[in-house]
């Protein structure tokens, strides 16, 4: 079983500690807190992937995962990059470039199966869903680059901080309003 617990660190080892001589057993898994990507990153992004999409003619997935294989931001399990191994033809590969409930990224090795097909192995990377802010920065300067090389208007960093510094006044606003603490 998991649970999330967050505070100041001195309010942090004070719960660890007493919980540790209640159940000393118990093992604990402590995370830096890592801001989330912001709305309107998410929201600008979608928008360009869906312009560079029509531009190129591609799908918004195919575009999407473009860009998250640029990234190459890996999923793992236990400390370990999460791979898999899949045929290794056209078709899969097309297959995942427009899957939107997983990414994949191909890797160089391949194998003969004992059925004598090739297999790829691939590695799984994360979906921009639990990025953190400097991750979908990072994801979102790269789309900027290649809307620009098409000749697609966008907007400067410069006004992409002002929506973001607009969206942190607006959301501590919210918290105060309902009464929460604001970082």
């Amino acid at each position: 079983m998991s649970e999330k617990f967050t505070g100041d660190t001195d309010m942090i080892i004070r719960y660890v500690m007493e919980e540790k001589l209640k159940n000393p057993e118990v093992e604990w898994d402590i995370e830096k807190h890592k801001e989330k990507r912001s709305l309107s990153q998410n929201s600008y992004y979608w928008v360009l992937c869906g312009k560079v999409a029509k531009k190129q003619k591609q799908s918004v997935a195919y575009i999407h995962n473009t860009q998250l294989r640029a990234v190459r931001y890996l999923e793992y399990i236990n400390d370990k990059p999460v791979f898999l191994v899949l045929p290794d033809t056209d078709e899969t590969e097309k297959q995942t470039m427009e899957a939107m409930t997983y990414h994949v990224a191909p890797t160089r090795e391949v194998r003969e199966g004992k059925d004598g097909i090739n297999y790829r192995t691939y590695v799984m990377i994360r979906g921009s869903s639990d990025f953190t802010v400097a991750e979908m920065s990072h994801l979102l300067d790269l789309l900027i680059q290649d809307a620009e090389a098409l000749g697609i208007p966008t907007i400067t960093p410069d006004e992409l901080a002002r929506i973001r510094q607009y969206e942190f006044e607006n959301e501590a606003r919210q918290n105060k309003s309902n009464g929460e603490k604001t970082k």
